[in-house]
């Protein structure tokens, strides 16, 4: 299944009924944007390592039996132009 083409409504159901893994959606993603964006060029930056911690984390807190809270999982992408603690932000220029 390409998970990267799911709304977050629908990764979201699946992550409820624990259908799928939070890792399983980060590499998803990470393998998308890997195949597209030398193409694209849509990202400056990829924090894969941490997204995989954290998907470790969450994978592991929804197994213990926490909640699937609406947006827990669901990858984001920033705009260079919010700065965001421990990551360079360049705004795309030469700043």
């Amino acid at each position: 299944m390409d998970l990267y083409k799911l709304t977050a409504f629908e990764l979201h159901r699946l992550l409820a009924n624990k259908e799928i893994s939070v890792r399983d959606v980060v590499e998803s993603f990470k393998e998308r944007v890997l195949s597209t964006d030398e193409e694209l060029g849509s990202f400056l930056l990829f924090n894969w390592e941490e997204a995989l911690h954290k998907a470790q984390e969450l994978d592991a807190e929804i197994a213990g039996g926490k909640e699937v809270d609406t947006l827990t999982g669901i990858p984001v992408g920033y705009k260079d132009n919010i700065c965001t603690k421990g990551l360079k932000t360049t705004c795309a220029s030469k700043m």
